[in-house]
C-alpha cells in the first residue's frame, strides 16, 4: 500500500513539472506572425514594402543578389530596369522605381515561398483562388496580352497567369470592346506571379 501511495506522489511531482516545463517553453516561443503592414499601409512582402528606398532593400537582404532586369517583363510600361532580388539562387521579387526616384514603386512576387493574403502565394490554383474571390473577373492585360490577371483592389494586388491565345485561362467576348470576361476555362491553372501596387 505504501508503494503505491509512493508511486502516486511522484507522478503527481512528475505532471505538474511536465506542465510548467511546456508553459515556460511555449512562453518563450517568439510571435510567428508575419507582419501583414508596413506603416505606409501597403502590404509586406517578405521583408519589402512599396515605399521603401532601394538602399533599405539593400540594408535589409544584406546576402542577396540584385539583378537588373527591364521593367517591360513585368507588364510596366517603360523602357528602364527594375530589380530582381535573388536569395541564395532564388529569385524571390522584382522591384521597379519612377525614374528619377529611389523609391519602391510595385512589387512583383515571383517565388511560391512568400504568401500574402492569407496564403495567396505563387504556384495557387486558379481554382483555389476563386474559392476566396468568386467574383472577381480575369481579363488580358492591356499592355502585354502575354497574361491574364485577376485583381484584388481592397489590397492593391493581382494575381497574373502567363498564357497565349491558345493557352488562355479564361473565356472572353471579343466582341466588347474591352473582352470582356465570360467564364473560366482553365481552373487549374497556376498563379506565375503577383504584382503590388502603390495604394
Amino acid at each position: 500500500m505504501k508503494y503505491f501511495y509512493f508511486l502516486s506522489i511522484a507522478f503527481l511531482l512528475f505532471s505538474c513539472n511536465l506542465e510548467e516545463d511546456n508553459e515556460s517553453e511555449s512562453s518563450s516561443q517568439p510571435d510567428l506572425k508575419k507582419k501583414v503592414f508596413a506603416d505606409n499601409g501597403q502590404l509586406m512582402i517578405d521583408k519589402a514594402f512599396i515605399g521603401m528606398s532601394l538602399q533599405q532593400l539593400k540594408d535589409v537582404y544584406k546576402k542577396a543578389e540584385f539583378v537588373s532586369e527591364p521593367v517591360y517583363e513585368y507588364g510596366i510600361d517603360g523602357e528602364s530596369d527594375g530589380i530582381v532580388v535573388e536569395n541564395e539562387g532564388e529569385r524571390l521579387f522584382f522591384v521597379w522605381t519612377m525614374d528619377g526616384v529611389d523609391t519602391i514603386n510595385g512589387i512583383t512576387i515571383l517565388s511560391p515561398e512568400i504568401l500574402i493574403d492569407s496564403n495567396v502565394h505563387v504556384g495557387m490554383s486558379l481554382k483555389k483562388f476563386m474559392e476566396r474571390y468568386p467574383n472577381q473577373p480575369l481579363e488580358i492585360d492591356v499592355l502585354d496580352d502575354r497574361y491574364e490577371s485577376i485583381l484584388v483592389d481592397s489590397l492593391r494586388y493581382s494575381a497574373n497567369f502567363f498564357t497565349t491565345d491558345s493557352t488562355r485561362v479564361g473565356v472572353y467576348n471579343h466582341d466588347t470592346p474591352s473582352g470582356e470576361f465570360v467564364e473560366v476555362k482553365r481552373p487549374e491553372a497556376t498563379i506565375d506571379r503577383i504584382a503590388i501596387y502603390k495604394r
